[in-house]
């Protein structure tokens, strides 16, 4: 059989399903990122170069597709090789979108300080006359002068030409109150259903000619 067989192209990404990883498709290699000699695999360093490891000069690296799920290379912010999240600190990563609910959130609690307060409690009045007997949301009015009872009781109704008194203030103390949200701080999932099986790069095939 040929060195080169025509069932594969090298460096062609392959997965099987024997639960036995060291029983490898016939011309085929783990895809565990282990370093190769470039001496030994010529052609398969010219198609991966040092994407994967190595140093380019006596040995480079195959990928490495343990516990981890391959997506779409185009190039630009995905580029062949890019593993996430080590490779996206300026790029967006594959990053399913959710929402974030209460019971994702951490347990929250603090304390909120409370400063004095001085409220000021002013009184109205009325220059109406009114009488001596007081009813539900009167307001004084005037008394009058002379002797006897004052009728200084004047309906709302009646009341004229308000002025304001001083009612004195009422003094809230300060205060500190204490807050606490808790919550479950559940992480944040977005599971996919997934299959495992043995990835496996061919090393030996067919050259790859560039596509235009």
């Amino acid at each position: 059989m040929s060195d080169y067989p025509d069932f594969y192209t090298l460096g062609e990404i392959v997965m099987f399903a024997s639960p036995a990883i060291a029983r490898a498709p016939i011309y085929c290699m783990p895809c565990d990122g282990r370093l190769l000699k470039i001496v030994d695999y010529t052609s398969l360093f010219a198609i991966l170069g040092n994407t994967y490891g190595g140093d380019s000069q006596t040995t480079f690296g195959v990928p490495d597709f343990r516990g981890v799920l391959p997506f779409g290379a185009d190039g630009g912010n995905y580029k062949i090789g890019y593993r996430y999240p080590d490779s996206f600190a300026t790029n967006p990563g594959p990053v399913a979108a959710g929402t974030i609910a209460q019971q994702n959130l951490p347990s929250l609690s603090g304390q909120v300080t409370i400063a004095e307060q001085k409220i000021a409690l002013p009184l109205k009045a009325t220059t109406a006359s009114g009488t001596g007997t007081p009813a539900n949301q009167s307001i004084l009015g005037s008394g009058g002068a002379g002797q006897g009872s004052a009728n200084i009781y004047v309906p709302q109704s009646s009341a004229t030409s308000l002025v304001s008194l001083d009612g004195g203030q009422a003094t809230i103390p300060a205060s500190n109150v204490n807050a606490s949200f808790p919550n479950d701080n559940k992480p944040v999932e977005f599971p996919l259903p997934v299959l495992s099986v043995g990835f496996f790069i061919c090393y030996a095939g067919i050259f790859p000619t560039p596509y235009s």
